[in-house]
């Protein structure tokens, strides 16, 4: 028996059958548009655009209540199909594991299921549904918040050097934009060698896109970067970049 804490357990340990229950799951596809145009990263096919779709999964519970996550990376086949089914009858408390009033894991039943990351996504809409039957925010779920709030960041800034076969300046115009629209916090995609710029020109691009960016935006600018696995295999030009970047404060 637990000492000093609560003991750990399954919601439905604690009389979850009279709780509510998945009734109803429902798969919308939307249309979604950018605020600016968005070139490719370094795994897509090709730039994205700036308008396209999203598909959205709203889950009803027995008693009305509406949950609401988007389709994750993977799109939704039959196998995930499958497990949505499963969900059918199920309450969305019962699936995590409860130390007081908080969130301490995944009930085991359900454990490898939503660690899968094809159905990961859909903890998503069981958080948002947890929240509004506990009548708390999503976080607070988690434990009591450790900041007043974060800062949002733009993260459009991908490849539109080489979707508009332009230098990597084309990168500091849209760094620009993003500052004069208000944001501190950017996140710049990398990673071209892998499809888009081969070997160690690729590399170079990328470096070259980072300083764009800086001096463009400017010092007072918190400059993120995310290669999207764009150097696998070649450890050597991750640890390049980071060092030809460091004066630029990439953080």
């Amino acid at each position: 028996m637990a000492t000093g804490a609560a003991a750990v357990r399954p919601l439905s340990a604690l009389g979850a059958s009279t709780a509510p229950v998945i009734s109803k799951i429902t798969i919308l596809q939307v249309p979604e548009e950018f605020f600016r145009p968005v070139a490719q990263n370094a795994y897509t096919p090709g730039p994205v655009s700036k308008s396209g779709h999203i598909r959205l999964v709203r889950v009803f519970l027995s008693d009305g209540t509406m949950g609401l996550a988007g389709e994750g990376y993977a799109p939704i086949r039959d196998p995930e199909m499958s497990f949505l089914k499963q969900m059918i009858g199920v309450s969305p408390e019962s699936v995590f594991l409860w130390q007081g009033d908080r969130i301490k894991g995944h009930a085991a039943e359900y454990a490898a299921r939503l660690k899968d990351e094809n159905n990961c996504w859909f903890e998503l809409a069981l958080l948002d549904l947890v929240g509004k039957l506990r009548q708390k925010p999503t976080f607070m779920l988690f434990g009591l918040a450790s900041r007043v709030g974060i800062e949002a960041y733009d993260g459009f800034l991908y490849f539109v050097d080489v979707a508009s076969g332009r230098g990597a300046e084309a990168v500091g115009e849209v760094a620009k934009a993003t500052r004069g629209d208000g944001y501190r916090r950017l996140k710049i995609k990398v990673g071209r060698p892998w499809k888009w710029i081969a070997g160690e020109p690729g590399v170079v691009r990328d470096i070259e896109a980072v300083i764009a960016a800086r001096e463009s935006a400017g010092r007072n600018m918190n400059l993120m970067a995310d290669a999207n696995n764009g150097y696998q295999d070649h450890h050597d030009w991750p640890v390049r970049f980071l060092k030809e970047c460091s004066p630029y404060g990439l953080n």
